[in-house]
């Protein structure tokens, strides 16, 4: 029918196999395609009146944006992706206590933090954050539960966050449960890519064959059965067995160390960021560390100490000998020229800052438990040696380190699964936007609706509590205030002293010495209200008694 034809066919490229790409394939979720098109061309000769010999072995490449580009996209959000994890946990274990870490040191600023819990139980403060989110709708019934069983609680909600992490692996198995389905009802299924040796990540779960499967991802850590095994186990072993995640996190926050600016203190970190001084013990404040790290490398107090604490270094050998002086001067430029290096690698990536942190506060609640086991005279001799707190680091560090490569690869295979699908939809919205425009203006509208009745739902309890804040500060500020209500006249906020009878619209009314001295003196008036940052708060119990009351939560849930 036409002049020039092409047509193609899909062709398995051996020789990618014997490559070092083909390991990071198997690995490290690298996008190497072992099966790729290959089309054939020819023509219609007039001259001749037939077509002409096909021209076969023209190799047909993906898009190296949609190939390549999402897998190194991928990777630079991997480096800072653990500042979002920490701020959901953060969000989720908001109500946890813990003991901060400079808890022998700053007993002052642990009274602080236990204060600031307090206030945060008892009191709700208009600082900004909606006082109760559709989240926290959905869970109130479970507020019983949570007083009552708080490291249960927990640790299933922990175990629900890791649970969650590989939601889109999961999509994606389902999505190809039944393989690819071609127009001529050809299908083409998972085991046939894996018994060519293409690697598949975690989809190889999905082959027939044991073997491919094993072999089509890494195969030296049991494939992808073993690699969702060795999440899962080490996740519940070393994110939800432990009593408080969020205490191992705060027991890694960094402390100072003058000989090293690999060593700065949190304080120290925050003044050279320039970021506020408060921080919230555990998942907040190493949050918080993890930004102020990158931050300060922006900025001229960092540098200006740092290359201070390496300047001090040759001032010690200034005195020493010629032949000293020789052989130090090299090799503190070679130390210190590593030492930099290390500082923008550490403090430049959150994802080695934040490994670095849960290692040290793994071997920090070791080191605790150790010293609670070894006060008990019966305890068994084995766990009181040295040597069995070593092998037990040791197993720690492996087990963290294979626990967040796995982790890393689903993000990475997650990551690239959706960045895929998005750079699809964007290139069939250039060639077809008449027939996409609909599709891509619905999904807009209602993830915008979503996010929309989620938002005023909070704003509306935001204003709620605006008023009660606006109230009780106006009853607090004004002294020997009166009010009528149900048949009872009020005098609230007293602050009068020798207080020897009562009139009432010119009638004094006689009453005994004992209920006078009753009344409370200024000093006894308890205030309505707290402040906190600049923020006014009012008790949790009148918060609560206003939902009730004017805007119940069943109510606003049933109505979005």
């Amino acid at each position: 029918m036409y002049d020039q034809n092409n047509f193609c066919y899909l062709v398995e490229d051996v020789e990618l196999k014997k490559t070092w790409m083909y390991t990071l394939a198997l690995y490290f979720n690298y996008p190497l395609p072992i099966i790729t098109f290959e089309c054939c061309y020819f023509m219609y000769k007039y001259h001749i009146e037939k077509f002409s010999d096909p021209q076969c072995g023209n190799h047909k490449n993906k898009w190296p944006l949609l190939n390549h580009g999402p897998y190194i996209l991928g990777l630079v959000i991997l480096m800072y992706f653990p500042i979002l994890i920490l701020d959901v946990f953060a969000i989720s274990a908001k109500k946890e206590r813990i003991e901060p870490y400079d808890y022998d040191k700053y007993v002052e600023l642990d009274q602080r933090c236990q204060n600031a819990g307090d206030l945060d139980k008892d009191f709700v403060f208009l600082d900004g954050s909606s006082p109760l989110t559709l989240l926290d709708a959905f869970t109130r019934n479970l507020s019983v539960v949570k007083d009552r069983f708080p490291v249960l609680m927990s640790r299933l909600r922990r175990l629900l966050l890791f649970s969650l992490l590989p939601f889109v692996v999961y999509l994606r198995m389902y999505m190809y449960k039944r393989g690819i389905k071609e127009i001529n009802d050809v299908e083409i299924t998972v085991q046939d890519f894996a018994e060519r040796g293409q690697a598949l990540g975690f989809l190889g779960i999905m082959a027939e064959n044991m073997n491919d499967m094993l072999n089509s991802f890494a195969p030296k850590l049991g494939g992808p059965v073993g690699m969702l095994t060795l999440y899962f186990g080490l996740g519940i072993l070393l994110g939800v067995l432990p009593r408080s995640l969020k205490q191992v996190v705060e027991n890694g926050i960094p402390t100072r160390r003058s000989w090293s600016p690999l060593f700065f203190s949190v304080d120290e970190v925050l003044r050279m960021a320039m970021f506020h001084p408060h921080t919230e013990p555990g998942y907040s404040r190493a949050a918080t560390v993890c930004k102020a790290h990158f931050v300060m490398l922006f900025t001229g107090r960092f540098w200006k100490r740092l290359f201070y604490i390496q300047i001090e270094r040759f001032r010690v050998f200034r005195n020493s000998g010629k032949y000293i002086c020789a052989f130090s001067i090299p090799f503190l430029l070679v130390v210190n020229t590593l030492e930099i290096l290390l500082c923008l690698a550490y403090y430049g990536i959150p994802f080695v800052a934040s490994i670095l942190m849960l290692i040290k506060g793994s071997v920090n609640s070791l080191k605790r438990q150790r010293t609670v086991i070894q006060r008990y005279q019966n305890s068994t001799a084995i766990l009181r040696t040295p040597v069995t707190w070593i092998i037990v680091r040791i197993f720690l560090f492996i087990a963290f380190s294979l626990f967040i490569y796995a982790s890393s690869l689903i993000f990475l295979e997650s990551f690239i699964f959706i960045s895929n699908i998005i750079l699809i939809c964007l290139v069939v919205i250039v060639f077809m936007p008449s027939q996409t425009f609909g599709y891509l203006f619905f999904v807009v509208i209602f993830v915008y609706y979503v996010f929309h009745l989620i938002g005023d739902f909070g704003s509306g309890y935001t204003e709620l509590l605006a008023m009660g804040v606006e109230r009780s500060v106006y009853l607090d500020m004004h002294i020997n205030y009166v009010s009528y209500q149900d048949g009872t006249l009020h005098v609230s906020n007293v602050r009068a002293t020798n207080i020897r009878a009562l009139r009432i619209n010119g009638a004094c009314i006689d009453m005994p010495e004992g209920s006078l001295a009753s009344i409370r003196v200024q000093s006894d008036v308890k205030r309505k209200t707290r402040e906190r940052r600049n923020a006014h708060g009012i008790p949790r119990d009148l918060f609560e008694y206003l939902v009730k009351r004017h805007r119940p939560v069943h109510i606003q849930v049933c109505f979005l």
